[in-house]
């Protein structure tokens, strides 16, 4: 099974004088969706993320009548559409998607193409503010003191460590780079994903395109298993982005809360158990 998808953008001289992704649409199987910048997990626009957009009563008339469009089965005839500050173009095809529902590959899609350019162009708090490279720093740093990580001329004992941005081909993807991967007998993918931060909603994108990277890997070999290790507080669990971001991991990993020491010293055992194996 395949996708198709559109990319929307704001257009020149609003954002810094040059084109910003703020979203895309998917089509898949005569179903669709759709993933804006500045939506919540339920669809609605957060005040707080538009308020440095220069016109963000009109943005929002823009999300409105796109998700009317979608709403009445337009996605299937969409052209290539431009007005004074947005267009929606033609973005092309993810093939191999298998069972993916249209919202799964949007979310992936949202988090790669989108997210970047969206923080940019808002000014909004660094990426830094989610944690991301302070939770991989601790499990890199966790790996490195039990000697896990690949090194060319590692210990005798670790015939199966840990490696860290290996690239691995996907179904759909040629390649991707998992946060870390391991591999004895099945291959284990590991991403992390930080719902600590007040980025709530960059976490949750974060989280789908983990979800995806793991599905899309899985789909070529059956024998993925995937580990999403994860900071998040009581307090995280009661943001809808952050229970949304966990309901997709959950759906394709195992989620491990790094913040849990039961939890993180049972995953660590098990990564030098099956190391040495």
């Amino acid at each position: 099974m395949s996708a198709r998808y559109w990319i929307a953008q704001h257009v020149p001289d609003v954002f810094r004088n040059e084109p910003r992704n703020i979203g895309v649409l998917v089509e898949s199987r005569g179903l669709t969706a759709a993933r804006f910048h500045g939506e919540t997990a339920s669809g609605r626009l957060d005040g707080r993320s538009l308020k440095r957009l220069p016109f963000p009563d009109v943005y929002r008339q823009w999300v409105d009548y796109w998700r009317g469009e979608l709403a009445a089965g337009a996605a299937a005839r969409l052209p290539e559409r431009g007005a004074s500050s947005y267009r929606v173009f033609a973005g092309g095809e993810v093939t191999d998607i298998g069972e993916d529902s249209p919202d799964v590959v949007a979310a992936y899609l949202y988090a790669k193409l989108v997210s970047e350019d969206a923080r940019a162009a808002s000014d909004g708090p660094a990426a830094s503010d989610t944690k991301p490279t302070t939770l991989r720093r601790e499990i890199h740093s966790a790996f490195m003191q039990k000697q896990l990580l690949h090194e060319p001329d590692g210990p005798a004992w670790k015939r199966h460590p840990v490696k860290h941005n290996a690239p691995i081909r996907g179904h759909a993807m040629p390649q991707h780079q998992p946060a870390f991967s391991q591999e004895n007998g099945c291959l284990y993918v590991m991403e992390d994903v930080d719902f600590t931060g007040s980025q709530k909603k960059q976490a949750c994108d974060r989280a789908g395109f983990a979800a995806y990277v793991v599905s899309d890997i899985r789909a070529l070999r059956d024998d993925t298993q995937g580990i999403s290790l994860v900071r998040v507080r009581a307090q995280d669990r009661e943001h809808q982005d952050v229970r949304y971001g966990l309901s997709l991991l959950e759906a394709e990993t195992e989620v491990v809360d790094w913040l849990d020491d039961d939890a993180r010293g049972n995953f660590l055992a098990q990564r030098e158990q099956i190391a040495s194996q």
